[in-house]
């Protein structure tokens, strides 16, 4: 025996690492850690030098890991998914996928758009219209040092109250805002609200914190935001500065309706919001 010489037939079919490399337009290392992954393995080793060759056919399986990674599939992850998937399959789906984020990219530009063109309009009067709201049946929480970025969380709390206490709810909630400022996101008087299905109260003894509230039927100046909720805090600051319009008690009329939102978890580019503001809603409200 002839020290050096190979004790494997290799097939004249067979390609070394390096060729194997060059027809997969990659590196030997890439290779050998694929290797490592346990993603291609070596049609043959060489028992003597340790040499690995490869089957050209086995190029097309490179390419299947380099597809999956490139719809950032994670390697430890790729060995499993071309087990249960096959190639089509698996094309089909990152499809749909790339057919959702691209929608999602231009909800996103929507967005940019619109709150653009709000911001820097001249006349911000022009984003607003009258709308009928009301009447509601509210199942309210009183926050007296409430946090605008809290607001959410609050929401949730009173879905799940209404949900253990089986109290017929609708998919919309409002906030009202209790004191007489142009903005203040931290220790200020919120009542948020869940608006119910039905006229009447529900005869239900509710925990402490919260009550029952009726709103009235209204015509308020709204505006319509969509989009995600935390950048709504712009638009009121907006609003304030074009107008420079401060609250008086006796009026404090702004207040919050979600439409749709932040329960739909989708996108948050599909949440709606109306701003709205009566001057006489509150004043109403405190008698009720």
């Amino acid at each position: 025996m002839t020290l050096g010489k190979s004790q494997v037939k290799v097939s004249s079919s067979l390609l070394t690492i390096n060729k194997f490399a060059q027809l997969c337009r990659t590196t030997p290392r890439t290779i050998r850690f694929y290797d490592q992954m346990g993603l291609i393995k070596p049609a043959k080793i060489d028992s003597w030098n340790g040499y690995r060759f490869y089957d050209p056919f086995q190029a097309k399986e490179f390419f299947k890991i380099r597809l999956m990674q490139n719809f950032h599939v994670p390697l430890n992850k790729v060995k499993g998914s071309l087990r249960v998937k096959s190639p089509e399959n698996f094309l089909e789906e990152r499809i749909k996928e790339a057919k959702t984020e691209v929608e999602e990219k231009e909800k996103e530009i929507k967005f940019l758009n619109n709150i653009k063109n709000f911001l820097f309009a001249k006349d911000s009067n022009k984003s607003f219209k009258k709308e009928i709201f009301g009447p509601y049946i509210l199942l309210c929480e009183y926050l007296e040092k409430g946090r605008y970025d809290e607001i959410n969380s609050h929401i949730y709390k009173l879905r799940d109250l209404a949900k253990k206490l089986k109290i017929a709810h609708q998919d919309k909630q409002m906030t009202f805002y209790w004191d007489p400022v142009v903005y203040k996101p931290k220790d200020t008087r919120l009542e948020i609200c869940l608006v119910l299905k039905g006229n009447k109260f529900p005869k239900i003894n509710l925990p402490k914190g919260y009550n029952f509230r009726k709103f009235p039927k209204i015509e308020a100046k709204s505006y319509s935001y969509k989009g995600p909720f935390d950048y709504i805090a712009l638009i009121y600051q907006k609003i304030h500065e074009k107008h420079g319009y401060i609250l008086k008690p006796e009026e404090r009329g702004w207040f919050d309706i979600h439409v749709s939102g932040p329960w739909n978890k989708k996108s948050s580019y599909d949440h709606v919001t109306k701003i709205a503001f009566n001057n006489s809603i509150y004043k109403q409200l405190a008698k009720a």
